[in-house]
């Protein structure tokens, strides 16, 4: 899943990644609307038992959900391929596991 911002509106797109795997792209900017904003912003809940994720749009400020079809969707999704213990390649996840160790090592170092 990839969320992004500072690319004024909503919007959604499923890519597939190289192991064949939709990729589910959110985009949600609320800045530009009235008073900022007004305090809009993206729930998502993951539903495992239902494959399921749930997208949300709300205001806080305002107390309200918007339902268009840009602001309220569902994405379907099997939580137990995808998130199995095998579902990344060893060396892929190794590889993942070993950039964010070497970018918090450097960000400690950094900071003493």
């Amino acid at each position: 899943m990839v969320l992004s911002g500072h690319w004024f509106g909503e919007g959604m797109l499923t890519s597939t990644n190289q192991a064949g795997n939709d990729v589910f792209e959110l985009l949600a900017n609320y800045q530009t609307r009235a008073n900022g904003g007004d305090g809009w912003l993206r729930l998502i809940t993951f539903e495992p038992d239902e494959n399921e994720i749930e997208i949300y749009t709300y205001s806080p400020t305002l107390d309200e959900f918007e339902t268009d079809a840009d602001s309220r969707f569902t994405l379907s999704m099997s939580f137990d391929e995808r998130i199995a213990p095998d579902a990344v390649p060893e060396p892929a996840g190794l590889a993942l596991m070993g950039a964010a160790l070497l970018a918090l090592r450097r960000r400690r170092r950094a900071a003493d």
